[in-house]
């Protein structure tokens, strides 16, 4: 007997900045979801929602980037993976940063190896938010 899985209802921008707006726990929270989604995604589905802009690794759709300004310029302090010491993109060895790369790995050369590289990242990236306190 086969699953069947609900389809993504993928967060909407709006939220994201809802969530940044309201707190830190909050934002935390959202960006847990929005690498949650991320991370259980199919391909099919994460590629339909990026080509339709329901989703993105970046920035837009991070509430804690949000909340911290970095849309703005602004550094990651006070972001939960800053303090944790798990840094996002501004560094080399960043949890967000090694998504990224195996993101644009896996569009420019799809295949089902850089496909799972790409998951092993964003479940990474997902468990280092899963630790990270508010």
């Amino acid at each position: 007997m086969t699953t069947v899985r609900e389809p993504i209802v993928w967060l909407t921008l709006a939220q994201v900045e809802a969530a940044a707006r309201e707190s830190k726990a909050a934002a935390l929270a959202c960006s847990q979801e929005h690498w949650r989604q991320l991370s259980r995604a199919t391909e099919a589905e994460l590629r339909e929602a990026i080509a339709s802009l329901q989703t993105s690794i970046g920035s837009p759709f991070c509430a804690l980037c949000r909340r911290s300004g970095v849309l703005r310029g602004a550094p990651c302090a006070g972001c939960p993976l800053a303090e944790s010491g798990h840094q996002c993109a501004r560094n080399e060895s960043g949890v967000y940063r090694r998504a990224g790369i195996a993101k644009w790995r896996w569009e420019d050369k799809p295949t089902h190896d850089a496909w799972r590289d790409w998951q092993a990242a964003a479940r990474r990236m997902y468990e280092v938010l899963m630790k990270c306190r508010s």
